[in-house]
């Protein structure tokens, strides 16, 4: 019998580490974790950070630190990465806070276009995760 191995790399394109974008990805496309999860928490830390993005940047990294909310021991997410959502949060809040509902309607249709037409591009650019491969929208 015999086995053959396949060693893989990848180079992250922005400040989000390989990582980072495994976390983003595992968060948002497995079944078996909730994937509002890491949404709600990325809105609470908008919220109560009030769209500040160094407060949403360590309040992100506070929440991926503790076990019990980050799935398969993936690790916390890097200080460069969630300062990209924190920059995206600060977004939100300038542009979106209205129809997004400071932080309490972030799926609904108009709150996903405002951050579509004002938000995404930018932190798609900061982060290295590009439309073409990023998870959809949670719903």
């Amino acid at each position: 019998k015999s086995s053959s191995s396949v060693k893989m790399s990848t180079i992250a394109s922005g400040k989000c580490a390989t990582r980072d974008q495994i976390r983003w990805w595992v968060t948002t496309t497995n079944p078996t974790y909730n994937s509002m999860d890491f949404t709600d928490a990325l809105s609470k830390c908008g919220v109560q950070g009030l769209g500040n993005a160094d407060k949403v940047s360590s309040c992100l990294v506070d929440y991926t630190k503790d076990p019990s909310k980050t799935p398969f021991d993936l690790p916390p997410i890097t200080d460069d990465c969630s300062m990209c959502y924190g920059v995206n949060g600060q977004c939100s809040m300038k542009h979106c806070s209205f129809p997004c509902g400071l932080g309490s309607k972030v799926t609904s249709p108009e709150c996903l276009q405002c951050n579509d037409d004002y938000c995404k591009p930018a932190f798609y650019s900061c982060a290295g995760l590009y439309p073409a491969i990023a998870p959809p929208d949670p719903q």
